[in-house]
């Protein structure tokens, strides 16, 4: 969580990216899903975002989740929610 937040970061080859921890489709965390290559899979009902983007990627999510920027500094994570 950031600020109040819910965010879930994915590592994919080495590049960090954080999306809203929550699914579109339904309210469950992404945090649960899995990573599959450059996507995050919902567990619950299958839906495939974009780690990149938020750019939803199959049914049953019709809409994207939000994705935030990343800087990585000094081996800390900052992520600019605005």
């Amino acid at each position: 969580m950031v600020e109040g937040t819910p965010v879930v970061l994915a590592n994919v080859n080495g590049d960090i990216f954080a999306l809203e921890d929550e699914c579109s489709h339904e309210e469950y965390p992404l945090s649960d899903g899995e990573l599959e290559g450059e996507d995050l899979v919902c567990i619950y009902h299958g839906a495939r975002f974009e780690c990149a983007t938020g750019r939803n990627k199959s049914l049953p999510a019709i809409r994207p989740v939000k994705s935030f920027a990343v800087q990585i500094q000094n081996d800390e994570i900052y992520i600019d929610l605005s």
